[in-house]
């Protein structure tokens, strides 16, 4: 098997160093514990004698991966005797993973079964990079589509190519306001007549004059730009969008709206009041740990079965919500973490025998997620499992909105057992924009879309946060917007929208 390497650099939640890399295992197969399928049940038999095909597996990590050589070699024990293959799992930090892998790709590295973000998927599909799937879901993936699910397939499509599979998670999309329960009681907050954003005001106001030497608003997200999602589809980048949950099919500039002028005139006036900090701009801390410090009265997040349990196990805070914007599904929320099969797989048929059982079967996808039971984690009474050793844990894999269905693994503790059921209603009960399954083809409009990006980095935090007058910034932005070509951007995507509805019908 080929020699790997790890290169450089950087992406999304945290940066930090490459974590682990592991071997596969060289152990021979041993029969199914019951939970999984039986030997003999995969793709494809065996032939006798014939070598194990060694695939190479690359994946984001958010935490210690000591032992992914020793869950390789439990996965390999296990799939050998499926579909006659060894498995390599190679995990980089989270902070660097985009960076690295691209370079990976780019110089012909081998890579069979990879994670990637929508953004890095488009360049990869623009590079000639990515193995279509089309024919090999048809071949070994017909579990695979049953449990995405047609609908949500489609989201997948690039001019009618399949070239990666959307991993199963909460695929819509819903902001709600989470805050400090007891600060809310404390001080006589009424939530009950909270049906949007700017309805918080008057909560603020309330929270405020109790506890005046907090802050109210603790951001959203990672703490920067506020309004990254909302009540829109974003149409892969933001650069062009459908408002009001994507009920037309006209594109337009998100950044000339009534609805975002009024969103960044509500920050600068709780900015003003005292309700967000104000060096808010600047500040590295996010909401949670200002929610934890006991600093910020709440902050904004994605509502799905589970999150506000998830702030509470995170900040030790017993915590209220109120729901500010209805679930949509649109393409980005469906597709913004896929799997896919480089150009470079050695075996794109056994690479897709993997996927296969990574998104059907409960032995591998427990053993990805979750790492060894009875070495990483117990299952308690009550069917969830937890930690071992909390603090030293060596799978710490945090990630499971990223792998390809953590539907089918077993529950965490401090989670109701039914989670993953009442996620895929949310899905499936989520508002529908109508471009979904529309996939924005930008390799026409890439300078255009990388200097819009950078003229929107340079202005929508402050704008977001209220550290600036909307009325004074708002409209240099949006002139150094259409400087950048953004316009471009909008005729070009409309055109492609266009042609896609007409095309379904």
């Amino acid at each position: 098997m080929k020699r790997f390497f790890a290169v450089v650099l950087s992406i999304l939640l945290m940066a930090s160093i490459l974590t682990a890399c592991g071997n596969s295992g060289k152990t021979q197969g041993t029969q199914s514990n019951g939970e999984g399928k039986e030997s003999g049940q995969g793709n494809e038999t065996k032939q006798e004698g014939e070598e194990p095909t060694k695939l190479v597996m690359y994946m984001a990590a958010a935490g210690n991966m000591e032992d992914a050589a020793k869950v390789a070699e439990k996965v390999n024990e296990y799939i050998k005797p499926l579909i006659n293959a060894e498995i390599s799992l190679n995990y980089i930090n989270m902070g660097s993973y985009s960076e690295q892998v691209g370079l990976m790709i780019r110089s012909g590295e081998q890579i069979d079964v990879m994670f990637s973000f929508e953004g890095d998927t488009k360049n990869y599909i623009r590079q000639d990079a990515l193995t279509p799937l089309n024919d090999l879901l048809e071949k070994y993936g017909s579990g695979i589509v049953e449990q995405i699910g047609e609908d949500n397939l489609k989201a997948a499509y690039v001019n009618g190519t399949v070239y990666s599979l959307p991993s199963l998670k909460d695929m819509a999309i819903s902001r709600m306001f989470v805050y400090n329960k007891a600060m809310a009681d404390a001080a006589g907050a009424d939530f009950s007549n909270v049906k949007q954003i700017n309805d918080l005001t008057d909560v603020f106001a309330k929270v405020k004059a109790k506890y005046t030497d907090k802050s109210m608003f603790g951001g959203a997200g990672g703490n920067a730009k506020n309004f990254e999602v909302w009540d829109w589809d974003v149409l892969s980048d933001s650069m062009g969008v459908l408002m009001n949950y994507g009920d037309s099919l006209k594109v337009e500039n998100l950044y000339e709206t009534d609805e975002y002028a009024q969103l960044c005139n509500l920050m600068r006036d709780w900015y003003e009041k005292g309700y967000i900090e104000k060096d808010f701009a600047t500040s590295s801390e996010t909401w949670t740990s200002r929610l934890q410090a006991g600093t910020a009265f709440g902050g904004i997040t994605s509502y799905k079965p589970g999150a506000v349990e998830a702030v509470e196990a995170q900040t030790g805070i017993d915590c209220g919500y109120v729901i500010l914007t209805e679930a949509l599904s649109y393409t980005s929320s469906i597709v913004n973490t896929n799997w896919m099969i480089p150009a470079s797989s050695v075996d794109p048929d056994k690479a897709m025998q993997f996927m296969d059982l990574m998104y059907t079967d409960p032995v591998v996808a427990n053993l990805l997620l979750n790492g060894i039971e009875g070495t990483h984690y117990e299952e308690n009474e009550d069917g969830t499992i937890s930690r071992i050793d909390p603090d030293n844990n060596k799978y710490q894999e945090y990630l499971g909105w990223a792998y390809g269905n953590q539907f089918i693994t077993k529950v965490w503790e401090g989670n109701a057992l039914d989670i993953y059921e009442k996620t895929r209603e949310f899905n499936a009960s989520s508002l529908k924009s109508k471009a979904l399954g529309f996939s924005f083809d930008n390799s026409a409009v890439v300078n255009e879309i990388t200097a819009c990006t950078n003229v929107a980095n340079k202005y929508r935090t402050a704008l977001e946060c209220g550290a600036v007058n909307p009325e004074e910034i708002l409209p240099k932005f949006t002139a150094d917007l259409n400087a950048a070509g953004i316009e471009k951007i909008i005729k070009e995507k409309q055109a492609q929208l266009d042609a896609w509805a007409a095309n379904n019908k």
